[in-house]
């Protein structure tokens, strides 16, 4: 895939649990065609998609990648909006049936591919490896549930110190250089996963303006939340990227009428930007020299609790992947490789 591809999530793990924004992003009612590729691990979906991505781009047309949130260099899906076509995976945890089926939806089922008499032969293992990566993934999930309320502390303490009034002339000067119309959509540039926090900048590297919010102690989503609504109280559409931890909470914005990308960085970011907004100016200093020495603790127990999560999903991974050798190992990617032939004829004549 090429450098300058758009990609993102659909999906996060966070402190809610599974929180999937597959139904808006992979909406039928968006696309002519909507592949739905069913298949268990291994059985080469995310390669199929990528290929097919790939192959737009060599003929000049671009591809959007939708990377696994538990897995990023893993596909769960692939859009071409210039053929109106998307490709997905519609098997667990994002379980997609069709809605309209032939008229938009088509199912490519790959589970004929697979010598069911060699899986039958390591049953034990396969269940034995779901039920242990099922274990580390619901404890993740604890480690997250923690990690938000911990967050939503430090978050509290911090916004108890902020000025919104002060802040709000600030977002009113944005708002005012943005062009009205577009619409509002929801995705994630960033997922917690195995790999620990992933992030992708291919919006922020598109975006003609470049605007950091710089914060050091969690206001920056109040800053945030005051500019998406002012936003949308003046008419102006964008797309909102969502915290992956906290999924009503927002890290990035970015105006596509404008090409204008706002974000949360840390405040020793060095990353290129046009223009940096440090909120600790919205902050009433001597309120926060109150509860300094909480939210220092808070932040202490944060990192440790992030690093359990981090541990359990990368020890979940670990079963995955050996669930994925077992089936790779049964499957006969030769009939894969003919399927994905005739999708791309399909999709580009």
């Amino acid at each position: 895939m090429k450098s300058d591809s758009l990609k993102y999530f659909a999906a996060a793990n966070s402190r809610h649990g599974f929180y999937s924004l597959f139904g808006d992003v992979f909406s039928p009612e968006k696309y002519d065609t909507l592949y739905i590729i069913k298949g268990g691990s291994g059985t080469g979906k995310s390669t199929m998609m990528k290929k097919i991505g790939e192959e737009a781009e060599r003929r000049g047309i671009d591809a959007e990648y939708v990377f696994c949130s538990s897995d990023p260099t893993s596909l769960d899906g692939v859009i071409i909006p210039a053929r109106g076509a998307a490709i997905i995976d519609g098997t667990a945890p994002h379980m997609t049936d069709p809605k309209y089926p032939g008229a938009v939806e088509r199912v490519i089922d790959l589970y004929g591919c697979l010598d069911t008499k060699a899986l039958k032969e390591q049953r034990g293992e396969i269940i034995e490896k779901g039920k242990t990566a099922a274990r580390y993934t619901a404890t993740a999930y604890g480690f997250l549930r923690a990690l938000g309320e911990i967050e939503e502390e430090k978050a509290a303490l911090v916004l108890s110190c902020y000025d919104r009034k002060k802040a709000a002339r600030t977002i009113e000067r944005i708002v005012k250089t943005l062009t009205k119309g577009g619409e509002k959509r929801q995705l994630y540039t960033s997922a917690i996963c195995s790999l620990g926090r992933v992030c992708f900048d291919s919006y922020r590297a598109r975006a003609k303006e470049k605007i950091c919010v710089a914060d050091k102690f969690g206001a920056g989503y109040g800053f945030m939340a005051d500019l998406c609504r002012t936003a949308k109280e003046n008419g102006v559409g964008f797309i909102e990227f969502l915290s992956p931890l906290d999924p009503f909470k927002t890290e990035a914005v970015y105006f596509e009428n404008d090409g204008t990308y706002v974000y949360i960085c840390d405040a020793k970011d060095d990353s290129v930007s046009d223009k940096k907004i440090n909120v600790m100016r919205f902050v009433e200093k001597e309120k926060l020299a109150h509860v300094r020495g909480r939210v220092r603790f808070c932040e202490k127990c944060a990192d440790a609790v992030f690093e359990g999560a981090a541990g359990c999903f990368a020890s979940a991974r670990v079963c995955h992947a050996e669930t994925e050798k077992i089936y790779g190992a049964a499957m006969d990617f030769s009939i894969v490789d003919k399927t994905r032939e005739i999708l791309i004829k399909e999709i580009f004549g």
